[in-house]
C-alpha cells in the first residue's frame, strides 16, 4: 500500500492515478471511522465512569486521563494508515526518554499528584473535615491534584502537599 507521502508527491508531479484517489478515500474513511470510535469509546467510558459516584473533581480527573490516552491511541492508529509507521517506533522511544528525564526532573511534583489521585478515589478526606497534620489543625477547605488546603482556627490558609498526608501521620477530628 502505497504511503500518504508517495501519493501526495504524484498529486504535485502532475502523475495521480485513479488508484491514489482510491487510497486517499479509503484512508479518509478509515480516520473518520477511527475518530468516531474514540468517541463512542469516551463516552462509554466516561459514563462508566460518573456511574462510579467519585466526587466532581476525581471524575473530571479520570475523564480528562482517559480522553488524552484515548487520542495518543488515535493518533498512532492514524499514523499507521497514513503510511508513516515506519517512524512510529523511533517517536515513541523519543517520547519515552523525553517523559524519563521529565519523571526525574519532576519527581516530588508526581509523587504529590499520585498522591492526589490516591486521596481523592480512596475518599478518606474530604472537604469539611478538621485534621492535623504536621501540626497544624485546620479544616479542609480545598482538595486538588497536587495539594491540600486547610484553614486553621486562626483563619490561616495553608497549603499541604498531598504526600505528606500519606507518609505522615493525620489526625482527623470526628463530630459526635
Amino acid at each position: 500500500m502505497k504511503s500518504i507521502i508517495q501519493i501526495l508527491n504524484n498529486l504535485i508531479n502532475g502523475r495521480i492515478m485513479l488508484d491514489d484517489i482510491s487510497i486517499l478515500a479509503v484512508m479518509l474513511i478509515l480516520t473518520i471511522i477511527i475518530i468516531i470510535a474514540e468517541n463512542i469509546i469516551y463516552r462509554i467510558i466516561a459514563y462508566w465512569i460518573q456511574s462510579r459516584k467519585f466526587n466532581p473533581k476525581t471524575t473530571k480527573i479520570l475523564e480528562k486521563s482517559v480522553s488524552y490516552f484515548l487520542y495518543l491511541i488515535m493518533i498512532i492508529l492514524i499514523l499507521n494508515i497514513l503510511g508513516i509507521s515506519e517512524a512510529l517506533p523511533a517517536i515513541i522511544a523519543s517520547l519515552g526518554f523525553v517523559g524519563l528525564a521529565l519523571a526525574f526532573a519532576s519527581q516530588t511534583f508526581i509523587q504529590n499528584l499520585i498522591a492526589g489521585f490516591v486521596i481523592l478515589i480512596e475518599r478518606d478526606l474530604k472537604i469539611g473535615d478538621e485534621i492535623e497534620v504536621g501540626g497544624i489543625r485546620g479544616k479542609i477547605y480545598d482538595i486538588r491534584l497536587r495539594t491540600t488546603r486547610i484553614i486553621t482556627e486562626d483563619n490561616v490558609k495553608v497549603i499541604v502537599p498531598n504526600i505528606m498526608l500519606l507518609n505522615t501521620i493525620v489526625k482527623r477530628y470526628v463530630k459526635k
